[in-house]
């Protein structure tokens, strides 16, 4: 179950995401957002840094891989720990993300609820 702080952090990249590319709201597991033209996006979120080590975006493999059979994609949002205003945002493929990584190397997360594999990638990786 994520943190109250990383549900408002996710409200509010979900909210910049929809104003800044004219999408709508449309949840279901695997995305969050949906383009004028159809295309389904993630959003994920990440804090600019925390405690000298900067934010992580987790990715589901699941999810990836209906992403990229839909040809849909992420929108990344790096937040200010500070304030919670949006630093950056990003559109990005699922097809793009594994080209910038070189490949997602997924591993079992041990997170209780979710049956899928996840990776953490640290936003300056990507973005």
């Amino acid at each position: 179950m994520p943190s109250k702080n990383s549900a408002r952090i996710g409200r509010i990249a979900e909210e910049a995401a929809q104003r800044k590319y004219a999408a709508r709201s449309n949840h279901s597991s695997w995305h969050d957002i949906e383009y004028r033209n159809g295309t389904k996006a993630d959003v994920k979120a990440a804090v600019h840094k925390r405690n000298g080590r900067y934010g992580r975006f987790r990715l589901w493999e699941e999810a990836h891989q209906k992403l990229l059979e839909s040809g849909g994609g992420y929108v990344f949002a790096v937040h200010s720990s500070d304030t919670g205003k949006v630093l950056k945002m990003v559109r990005m493929s699922a097809r793009e993300v594994e080209q910038r990584l070189g490949g997602i190397d997924w591993y079992h997360a041990g997170h209780e609820g979710k049956d899928s594999r996840q990776v953490k990638i640290s936003w300056p990786k990507l973005l």
